[in-house]
């Protein structure tokens, strides 16, 4: 069995004018193909926008509601959680499960507070 072969180091202060305009293509290309990608997922977002509210409103099942709202309020940061949780269809368990996970954070950070404060005694 051979050895795979290790790439050269490229030595970009030793490049031509040639290769340099080359490795810029490259670059533009690469660029390029990454807004249209963010602009492809742009427009995705916006369809999914767009129809939300009338998924809502066509759905029967309580629980698949109450999970997606779940879902959304747990993977979301907390300013953006509590803006999904002011939707009008959010179910009142969901806001509630938010609640609970807001003073939850509170008392953790309560208790670092305290922690660092009988920290700071301890080393003094």
């Amino acid at each position: 069995m051979t050895k795979p072969k290790k790439r050269p180091i490229i030595d970009r202060r030793r490049q031509s004018e040639r290769q340099k305009k080359a490795e810029a293509r490259i670059d533009e290309m690469r660029d390029k193909l990454a807004i249209d990608a963010r602009a492809e997922e742009l427009k995705t977002l916006n369809a999914m926008r767009d129809t939300f509210n009338d998924a809502l409103w066509q759905c029967d099942d309580d629980r698949l509601i109450h999970d997606m709202f779940s879902l959304l309020c747990r993977v979301a940061k907390m300013s953006d959680a509590r803006l999904i949780a002011g939707h009008p269809d959010c179910p009142e368990a969901v806001r509630d499960e938010l609640n609970a996970r807001v003073e939850e954070g509170r008392r953790e950070k309560k208790d670092r507070s305290k922690k660092t404060e009988a920290d700071s005694k301890a080393d003094a």
